[in-house]
């Protein structure tokens, strides 16, 4: 005895759709178990990051808000050679400077005043040196965000805009150094008032 099935289009259509649509969960759960691997290796990554860079970093700058980091040179015998702040997907090695890791991801603010980042330094900020007081205030609320140096209280005149939501901060140091204290702050202090000059992360700058 023989059987014959007959299948009307609505039949195969249906078949076609729960295929595809089979075939489409399975894609998703395969972009599921990859992005989990990217997560995992992106933790993983971040942990080793932690670690390499341990005697470079101070602290994990806040990604919302206001954040003020002062750091002072200790004694008359040591002097902060650069302050700055790195996107969080740099890796700075124990012992490493952050100028042989390249300055496209990195600002440095350094003792003669200039700050560093793409193209030429740029200069106009003062110095600092022996117990000298430098706070870099991170303002993550405003439009565009910022970082603002400030030397023994005074607001300086180079600043930085557009910088990564995420960041963490250095120093250089040619020696220890003290972390006075690191806040949230509920207003910025920074004010770029009259002759101060934005410089945009990530282009290239020009000394004027």
């Amino acid at each position: 005895m023989s059987v014959t099935f007959k299948y009307t289009q609505q039949m195969i259509d249906e078949a076609l759709r729960v295929a595809q649509q089979a075939q489409r969960l399975a894609d998703q759960a395969k972009q599921h178990a990859d992005d989990l691997q990217k997560h995992a290796d992106e933790a993983k990554a971040q942990y080793e990051h932690l670690l390499a860079g341990l005697t470079n970093q101070i602290s994990i700058v806040s990604t919302q808000h206001f954040a003020q980091s002062p750091v002072i040179s200790s004694n008359l015998d040591v002097q902060i050679d650069e302050i700055g702040i790195a996107d969080e997907s740099v890796i700075i090695k124990q012992n490493e400077k952050p100028s042989e890791v390249g300055f496209q991801k990195i600002v440095e603010f350094n003792h003669t005043g200039q700050i560093c980042h793409i193209g030429k330094n740029v200069g106009g900020n003062s110095g600092f040196g022996n117990n000298s007081r430098v706070i870099m205030e991170v303002n993550m609320d405003s439009s565009p965000n910022s970082l603002t140096f400030f030397v023994n209280d005074v607001e300086q005149k180079n600043y930085i805009i557009n910088i990564p939501p995420s960041v963490y901060h250095l120093p250089r140091l040619n020696s220890s150094f003290e972390l006075l204290r690191f806040e949230n702050q509920m207003e910025p202090s920074a004010k770029h008032g009259d002759g101060s000059r934005a410089l945009e992360w990530g282009k290239e700058w020009k000394s004027k």
